[in-house]
């Protein structure tokens, strides 16, 4: 029976190749970039925002817009959506509408339970304004409604944001008589070009060269894929000698 064995340099490669593989492949699981994390969770608040428009015949806080805003005894359209997201059976916070997990809930600019946009760098509310029933245009979304939360952190004009979507700029704003969800980008600002929304809205032209993550991770596997080479030839020229390196 012949027997096998690589020499310690290539048992060393071949740990290091395994562990180096381990980091990438966590890095594929667990590298999304912050703003797709925020895109995803806008798009399951916005799927959860229409089934609940399919039980109430409304969306939150459309019937009674009195209660949103930033005054004394108001809700932010932050807290609003939260509320109606994660209550059920009278019981806040668990899910329902959407699914909660504990992160999910942030406290921000003095008001609690807001829903984060998962941003691992200063984590901001995504915003909420329901459409004003009855109202024509621009006017039937209300910038007051989140204040508190975008007025420090504002980068650009409400109205002209909201003008601007798939359609180019009008005076009919995205999903009349709906709602509209605002998540700042990488700069961390409101009403910018870089916002996650939930309508499609034209963002600049951006480089098209390639990511520092991305030239590391090729670079990586090019690496990796050399080593292995090395072991499997290490393997080879081994196959057949005993530890002292005569033929059986």
């Amino acid at each position: 029976m012949k027997r096998f064995e690589l020499t310690f340099a290539a048992r060393t490669v071949a740990v290091q190749c395994c562990a180096a593989l381990f980091g990438l492949s966590s890095v594929a699981l667990a590298g999304q970039s912050p703003r797709t994390k925020s895109a995803n969770r806008v798009a399951d608040l916005d799927a959860g925002l229409r089934w609940y428009k399919e039980d109430m015949k409304h969306f939150p806080g459309q019937l009674a817009p009195e209660r949103i805003g930033s005054g004394k005894g108001q809700f932010t359209g932050a807290q609003i959506l939260a509320l109606a997201m994660f209550s059920k059976d009278g019981t806040f916070p668990r899910s329902n509408y959407a699914l909660y997990k504990q992160t999910d809930l942030i406290e921000a600019d003095g008001r609690q339970h807001v829903v984060g946009d998962e941003y691992w760098r200063n984590e901001r509310p995504i915003c909420y304004y329901p459409a004003r029933l009855g109202v024509d245009g621009l006017a039937q979304y209300v910038e007051a409604d989140n204040a508190a939360h975008t007025d420090p952190h504002k980068g650009g004009d409400f109205r002209a944001f909201i003008r601007t979507h798939n359609s180019g700029s009008s005076s009919v704003p995205p999903h009349p008589g709906e709602f509209l969800l605002i998540a700042p980008g990488d700069d961390r600002k409101y009403f910018t070009d870089d916002d996650v929304v939930n309508w499609n809205r034209p963002r600049p032209k951006r480089d098209t060269m390639p990511s520092t993550a991305t030239i590391v991770i090729f670079t990586a596997g090019a690496v990796i894929v050399v080593l292995l080479a090395y072991v499997v030839t290490t393997l080879r020229r081994r196959k057949g000698k005993p530890d002292g390196g005569q033929p059986l």
